[in-house]
């Protein structure tokens, strides 16, 4: 990516086409059996300032009330849409069932055991459009079970904020390596850079489908911002999935 080229060319405009009724960010929340956390996971989502969004919850084929309790949400605020996959898919088909339906002109990622800081959003957003990313991400604040809020990024080398490269991701994305894990960021994402279906989550990936569709991306040369921002709050418990790392899941992330 030309990114020199987009650091100088000043801030992007914001499209406003639609007149006010345009969503500007789509909250996507890929749901199985997430009802210890989902109704503050969204409550999260849902409050994020001086911006217009909408939450989408797809129900993976959840087997706990987790369905339920999003419909009983969607019924108390507009901004939140139920969906739901087909058959089992895992997080990745989830979320793509969600970014074919999204409307707004950003996706944000937001898994059911997390939540975002009030200004997250906004302030993601703005940065991006000042130097014209196509994606960007903030570090991570870790909390939960028999842990200490940490920040995930510590003292990293890279120094944000700056631009992430193909090279530094590779290097940064070494499971189990010597340096915080860039996989773990969760970026807001411009929808026209996953341009019409090409880039999308690979669903025979449950783990690292997130981590996936950024290589896609920075492949395809978009422009990747890290901020010295933590506004993303990442939840630690027996249920997490990420920690858990099979043989299978090994041999699928090997093969992607």
């Amino acid at each position: 990516v030309d990114w020199q080229r987009k650091m100088t060319c000043g801030p992007a405009v914001r499209d406003t086409s639609l007149g006010s009724a345009a969503i500007e960010l789509s909250v996507l929340m890929a749901c199985f059996n997430a009802q210890e956390f989902l109704q503050s996971a969204v409550q999260s989502a849902l409050s994020q300032s001086d911006i217009d969004l909408e939450v989408l919850i797809i129900d993976d084929h959840s087997t706990d009330n987790s369905l339920a309790l999003a419909h009983r949400m969607a019924s108390r605020d507009p901004r939140i849409h139920v969906l739901q996959t087909p058959s089992n898919l895992g997080p990745g088909g989830a979320r793509n069932v969600g970014i074919k339906a999204m409307r707004g002109e950003w996706y944000c990622m937001l898994d059911c055991d997390d939540a975002l800081d009030p200004d997250r959003s906004r302030t993601l957003i703005d940065q991006a459009n000042a130097v014209g990313a196509d994606m960007i991400a903030d570090d991570l604040l870790v909390f939960g079970e028999q842990n200490h809020e940490h920040r995930h990024l510590g003292s990293d080398p890279l120094s944000p904020p700056r631009l992430i490269s193909l090279d530094d991701y590779f290097e940064a994305t070494q499971m189990y390596g010597p340096k915080p894990n860039l996989g773990f960021l969760k970026p807001l994402i411009r929808r026209k850079a996953l341009e019409k279906g090409r880039h999308r989550y690979r669903e025979d990936l449950r783990i690292g489908e997130d981590d996936e569709l950024v290589i896609q991306l920075l492949l395809a040369g978009r422009f990747y911002w890290l901020t010295s921002d933590a506004l993303s709050r990442y939840r630690k418990h027996e249920g997490s999935i990420s920690p858990r790392l099979s043989v299978d899941h090994s041999a699928r992330m090997l093969a992607s």
